[in-house]
């Protein structure tokens, strides 16, 4: 079973490494020698030349690392410390360090903490004394797993056995404390590098604006690069993304074009990823005509817009009510052959559900559909506003049924919806029956779902109901009602000539700072 696997795996390590390769070629040879005896079984000469081979890559520090991370690659852990162990048992070796350090990078990538804690244990019990490679791999996963104190005491370890740790155990040390936000600690640590004259890389300073970002000092994040670039030193494009990515969620336009200007400065050109995120800042500040800009740098610079690029664009567009211009740029995406996603097609449609193009509508849902995406609770909540505007209560019981069949969970908003819309048709047992729905959802009422509730039962004259619905608000959900449920009730009932309740409810509402029109209603 080794032999196949390893034939037919080594293949892809074809890099011209000699011992590599050595065990490429015997083990084809065996291989062919087991399929010229008729029977598949192999020939004691055979196994013998299997029993080489696997002697040579036990001693062969190289082929020993390749071949045990193929396995991983290939069949998962269990299946590579089995490997492990049996190329120690027929290579007659006594394990290293090597191999245990192969064995803690295969723990390594699952993050197994404890087992690499029992390795280390072991390893030491044998007498072989770890390397600043062992700490190192420690330090990280301990960190990833959140044993903070644990991977500092690593490091205090190692240096008190005359191990000094490197650029690689100090990244791994910082980038995790960096991600638990303790930057006490990475002060200290940051320190105790520099007292070591442990120079810092590339990784260091992103870590260092990693933090500052987490932090929200972006000022900081920005000077650090500012100085960088200033002392020549290589800036990493995904900390100057970052960095913009943070000024872009808050709608900072001048933050994003200072880096835009840090980009030219540290001779990085503007990816595709760093256009998308120029597109998202102009979208939170409006700006359309600087998406369009945007987007006309993009093309001058040969990049070639993405599904992200399109539905940021359309976003915009639809913000500004462009329904064309939204049109547009989903076909223009069509015709640079980009499938669109679940996020695009619901920025298409809740643009004609503005728009109220109903047709446009249903003929994207069915597209959305053909292209294997199923809707999500946004798009059924789209078509719900839509059929709820156009008074199509047949079209909402529908779409509600649909999402029930397809175990989409109702939101607030989709019972409020529900609820509106039964209230306006004065289908009050439906909107009831919402109201019932939503409680048994363990979903808190809004002041909007009891003003339709409210609505739905001053509509059918039910004004007992309805008062009582107003009254409990308050005291049952914990609700204060607002000028529209005042206004929606003493409508009604001044279309009923109850003038003189409906000039109490005034009153009221108006004690309680609401300014509502009686002339207008």
């Amino acid at each position: 079973m080794f032999v196949n696997a390893a034939s037919y795996g080594t293949g892809r390590f074809r890099d011209g490494r000699r011992a590599v390769c050595f065990v490429d070629v015997q083990c084809d040879r065996v291989l062919r020698e087991f399929v010229r005896n008729s029977r598949g079984i192999p020939s004691a000469e055979a196994l013998r030349r299997v029993q080489a081979i696997e002697a040579e890559c036990a001693r062969n520090p190289k082929v020993f690392s390749k071949l045990i991370d193929l396995f991983h690659d290939k069949y998962g852990v269990e299946e590579a410390e089995e490997v492990w162990r049996w190329l120690v048992q027929v290579g007659e070796v006594e394990p290293n360090l090597n191999h245990f350090n192969v064995k803690m990078r295969l723990y390594s990538q699952g993050l197994e903490a404890d087992k690499m804690i029992g390795l280390k244990n072991r390893m030491e019990e044998n007498g072989i004394r770890l390397d600043v490679v062992s700490y190192s791999m420690l330090i990280h996963v301990l960190g990833k797993c959140g044993q903070l104190e644990e991977a500092e005491g690593l490091v205090s370890e190692m240096q008190r056995k005359g191990i000094k740790p490197n650029v690689v155990t100090f990244n791994s040390l910082l980038s995790s404390l960096s991600e638990h936000n303790d930057m006490a600690r990475f002060r200290h640590w940051k320190s105790v590098m520099r007292k070591l004259r442990i120079p810092e890389n590339a990784l260091t300073a992103s870590i260092l604006v990693d933090s500052y970002v987490r932090l929200g000092q972006l000022i900081q994040a920005e000077n650090l690069i500012s100085d960088m670039i200033r002392q020549k030193k290589r800036v990493k494009p995904e900390s100057l993304t970052r960095v913009m990515n943070s000024y872009a969620s808050s709608g900072d336009i001048d933050g994003v074009e200072r880096c835009k200007l840090l980009y030219q400065a540290a001779g990085i050109p503007l990816g595709e990823h760093a256009f998308n995120v120029l597109l998202k800042a102009f979208l939170r500040a409006g700006d359309a005509d600087g998406m369009i800009r945007t987007s006309k740098m993009m093309r001058s610079a040969n990049i070639e817009p993405n599904a992200v690029t399109f539905t940021t664009l359309m976003k915009a567009c639809s913000a500004k009510g462009d329904v064309r211009r939204v049109h547009r740029c989903f076909h223009q995406m069509l015709r640079f052959g980009i499938k669109p996603d679940r996020i695009t097609y619901n920025t298409l449609l809740n643009s004609l559900r503005v728009a109220g193009d109903v047709r446009n509508v249903e003929k994207y849902v069915k597209m959305m559909e053909r292209d294997g995406i199923n809707p999500d609770v946004v798009t059924y909540n789209t078509l719900l506003s839509l059929y709820s505007e156009c008074g199509r209560i047949a079209d909402v019981k529908r779409i509600s049924a649909k999402m029930r069949e397809a175990n989409v969970a109702h939101t607030e908003f989709t019972y409020n919806t529900l609820i509106s819309a039964y209230a306006n048709a004065g289908d009050v047992d439906s909107a009831e029956e919402e109201f019932y729905n939503l409680k048994a959802s363990e979903i808190r009422p809004t002041v909007v779902t009891l003003t339709a509730l409210i609505h739905a039962h001053a509509k059918n004259e039910n004004f007992f109901v309805a008062e009582r619905i107003l009254r409990q608000m308050k005291d049952a959900y914990g609700v204060r009602p607002n000028h529209v449920t005042y206004s929606c009730l003493i409508h009604a009932m001044l279309k009923l000539d109850a003038r003189d309740r409906a000039m109490e409810l005034y009153e009221e509402a108006k004690s309680q700072g609401f300014k509502i029109n009686i002339d207008t209603i």
